[in-house]
């Protein structure tokens, strides 16, 4: 088309006179326009002008000037202005399954048979049974540490106690006979000493005759909860044989595993967070009572106890025997860390880089995250390690971030040295503040963005 227009005014020079007007005078991209005007070229012909469009772009002169490079315009990106956080709790989540405080089976301890189940009032004064009118105990009464439960048949236990009083009695007197014939050179020694040491074997089968007479009776060792009677009325009980079974569940024991990464954060004492009831909305304070010396093998995470005040209330309790709960476990509480949007971060092959604006221009920065620290899509920044350090200069890169700096929000649309316009979340000129970023509302333990070689926390 151009090289039309071109013949077209050669002809009408050679046709005109030198006083002519000489169109050649024009700019070229007048000229094009006059010849696509006078030969009426259709729009649809030309695809709606998208060739007149196409060609003015190209013949048009530019800003820039002969051999020069057209200027990139800049690309408008979200922004941050980051500052560090007055405090931030590091704290994670865990699955937790509620435990009795105690569970003992309380066992016979006499041969006999099993004569009553002892009264809800029966008590011991004095060391003597006190027997009442009151219905007898069921299993999930209360019971008192000391008070009967089981009443065992006597009869065999006092003959018993009874035969070793007379044989104690006897040899009582034997010794005193004993001793008077020594004093007068009748008894020897060595029948003195045999006579001792009868006594001495008489007073010791007396004891535990009366030992076993006492434990006719079954006594519950501890307080709580009379959870089972397995014998019944008439039944023999042998020694050993659990004749009761007590649950002690005032206070409740939270077990959780902790992971071997954390638990150098916990000790002996600390108060964590139980959350209980539809959606976790209850909470419940725990202080750690026991932290086991040794790690499971298997899944490389430590046994924790947590102690949870469990009283009875209109016949029920908060927390029952495995019932499963969620731990809030606060590691540490962070004084004035500086945090960043986790959108922020690129991951690459060996750790993690970011964007700043830098005199209205992107600059690629190499960070370090503490990847425990993730809350609400915002992540703890470190301090850059040597290799990281080592690694940007390298590329003539600096590394890490500083309060005050603007982090740009979407690093996936600009690149090193790309011109930026600053704006907020709303698309307004500016950087968004950091004090007005992603406050914490309720921590979530989560993952920082996958790479290949994670970098440990301190």
């Amino acid at each position: 088309m151009i090289q039309d227009v071109r013949d077209e005014e050669q002809n009408d020079h050679a046709a005109s006179d030198g006083n002519a007007y000489d169109a050649r005078r024009e700019p070229l991209w007048r000229r094009i326009i006059a010849w696509v005007l006078a030969h009426r070229v259709q729009s649809s012909i030309l695809g709606g002008g998208g060739l007149l469009v196409m060609v003015l772009g190209v013949v048009l002169p530019g800003e820039a000037g002969p051999g020069e490079p057209i200027p990139i315009p800049p690309r408008a990106v979200e922004g941050l202005v980051l500052r560090p956080r007055e405090q931030v709790v590091d704290s994670f989540e865990i699955t937790g399954k509620v435990e009795n405080n105690r569970v003992v089976r309380v066992a016979a301890e006499v041969a006999a048979r099993v004569d009553a189940y002892a009264g809800r009032d029966d008590r011991f004064e004095d060391g003597q049974l006190v027997e009442t009118n009151a219905p007898p105990l069921e299993e999930g009464d209360v019971v008192r540490e000391g008070q009967p439960i089981l009443l065992l048949n006597k009869d065999l236990l006092k003959a018993a106690r009874d035969a070793a009083q007379a044989e104690f009695e006897f040899l009582t007197d034997d010794v005193r006979r004993i001793k008077e014939s020594y004093e007068q050179g009748v008894a020897t020694t060595l029948e003195v000493d045999q006579i001792l040491m009868k006594y001495k074997v008489a007073k010791a089968n007396l004891a535990r005759a009366q030992a076993n007479l006492d434990r006719a009776c079954v006594r519950a060792p501890i307080d709580g909860v009379l959870n089972r009677l397995p014998v019944e009325i008439g039944e023999y009980v042998q020694p050993g044989m659990v004749a009761a079974e007590i649950v002690d569940a005032d206070p409740a024991v939270v077990v959780v595993s902790v992971p071997e990464k954390d638990i150098r954060f916990f000790g002996i004492g600390e108060r964590q967070t139980i959350l209980h009831g539809p959606a976790g909305k209850e909470t419940l304070d725990g202080r750690i009572t026991y932290i086991s010396a040794t790690a499971d093998p298997l899944t490389l995470t430590t046994r924790v106890e947590l102690t949870v005040p469990n009283p009875e209330t209109n016949g029920t309790r908060r927390l029952r025997d495995s019932d499963i709960v969620r731990v809030r476990m606060v590691r540490r509480i962070l004084r004035n860390p500086l945090m960043i949007p986790v959108r922020a971060v690129i991951p690459l092959e060996r750790g993690y880089v970011a964007y700043v604006a830098v005199e209205g221009k992107a600059e690629r920065r190499r960070i370090h995250l503490d990847q425990r620290m993730l809350q609400n899509e915002v992540v703890r920044l470190l301090p850059p390690t040597a290799e990281q350090t080592a690694l940007a200069e390298a590329d003539g890169e600096t590394a890490g971030l500083a309060a005050g700096e603007t982090l740009i929000l979407q690093p996936a649309r600009v690149g090193p040295g790309q011109p930026v316009d600053i704006v907020d979340l709303q698309g307004k000129p500016g950087p968004l503040n950091g004090d007005d970023a992603a406050d914490a509302d309720t921590p979530t333990e989560q993952a920082a963005p996958e790479a290949s070689q994670p970098e440990q926390a301190p």
